[in-house]
């Protein structure tokens, strides 16, 4: 059996795709994962929040610890840009080792402000150059970095399929006591995953909320910066809005109930670089998982993907689209209904587990 060791410097409770690559990654063989954070009982799976550490050194510190442990890898899974300072260093220790790299984002340097994100771009195109097997998160990505990074083959394909799931910590009644005065049956709420961040338009989204009718609310889920959320407060203020609320992160458990007790979601993205443009959301399926059909903004793969499948309206007014799903909801539903019949999460992980095995080979 193949030994992986898979690094991902990220917080599984909030990171959907990393979860899924996860399992990408079991079905190729036996996995010993290191991550930012984690709450998997397993003796394979370590994380800075098991030994109470934190910080890039500390993750790549643990990766050398493990990697010395298991002394043979046979397959490197690089997930997350982060991830590529602690992967490069463990590609110079273990020269044979066959690499896997998933590129989430699509960060170009000539887009990014800050000298520490160019950097980031150096590393993980550096980290690009030394993989046997790339992933993107949509076919559009796929193709747009064929060209860019001059890769041989287009990177292979997995789209953010992924459902929310209940854990055995997880109280249907607590959740219906802390949200009793949100959640209320005479109520269509329309629910957004994606904080307050202006940059994605939140701004015009709690607007809308202005002109759709009183007996809609909104929920704002996710984090925030200080300034966006003071700005959408300032939003709220101004246009004596009473139905909008504010609500941080939440695990994923609590973030599935929300979303089940809600009717339309919001799934919003940005026109200001390509990361953005060709957006890959695994907020669409989170919705559709739990049967609501989507409000999108209007870039390429949003709006290809509700004309394609008839489960949400894509557009650049907030207040037409919210209107048009309520007004059409029936429709949207039985779509949605069509949809999963057949498209599946463990399709998903199934059909790339099949594409890296023949690209290993």
């Amino acid at each position: 059996m193949k030994r992986i060791l898979f690094i991902s410097y990220s917080d599984v409770r909030y990171d959907g795709r990393m979860r899924e690559l996860r399992k990408v990654a079991e079905r190729l063989g036996k996995v010993y994962s290191i991550s930012e954070y984690d709450t998997e009982e397993n003796v394979n799976y370590f994380s800075l929040n098991k030994i109470n550490e934190k910080g890039i050194l500390a993750f790549t510190c643990l990766a050398l610890r493990v990697g010395e442990k298991i002394k043979n890898i046979d397959i490197l899974f690089v997930d997350n840009r982060m991830s590529c300072i602690t992967g490069l260093l463990l590609c110079k220790i273990f020269k044979e080792v066959k690499v896997i790299q998933d590129v989430r984002e699509l960060y170009l340097f000539s887009e990014r402000k800050s000298l520490k994100s160019k950097l980031g771009c150096i590393i993980e195109q550096n980290m690009i150059k030394k993989a046997d097997i790339i992933i993107s998160a949509n076919k559009y990505r796929s193709k747009f970095m064929k060209n860019y990074y001059h890769l041989r083959n287009e990177p292979l394909v997995f789209e953010n399929v992924r459902r929310l799931e209940y854990s055995d910590k997880d109280s249907i009644s607590d959740y219906e006591i802390k949200y009793t005065e949100i959640i209320k049956e005479d109520r269509v709420r329309v629910i957004s995953t994606s904080g307050c961040d202006v940059k994605r338009t939140n701004d015009l989204l709690v607007k809308s909320m202005n002109k759709v009718g009183n007996k809609i609310d909104l929920l704002m889920i996710g984090g925030s910066n200080e300034k966006d959320k003071e700005y959408i407060n300032y939003i709220i203020k101004k246009n004596n809005l009473k139905n909008v609320f504010i609500l941080d992160k939440v695990p994923e458990g609590e973030l599935k109930y929300l979303i089940s007790k809600c009717h339309i979601g919001i799934v919003n993205y940005g026109q200001y670089d390509i990361n953005n443009k060709l957006c890959a959301s695994g907020k669409i399926f989170e919705f559709l998982y739990e049967g609501i059909p989507v409000v999108t903004t209007d870039n390429m793969p949003l709006k290809n993907f509700c004309n394609s499948y008839g489960v949400g309206f894509s557009g650049n007014n907030y207040e037409k689209g919210i209107m048009h799903v309520i007004e059409n909801y029936a429709w949207y539903k039985n779509n949605i209904e069509m949809f999963f019949r057949n498209y599946s999460d463990i399709e998903n992980v199934e059909m790339l587990v099949d594409e890296i095995k023949k690209r290993l080979v």
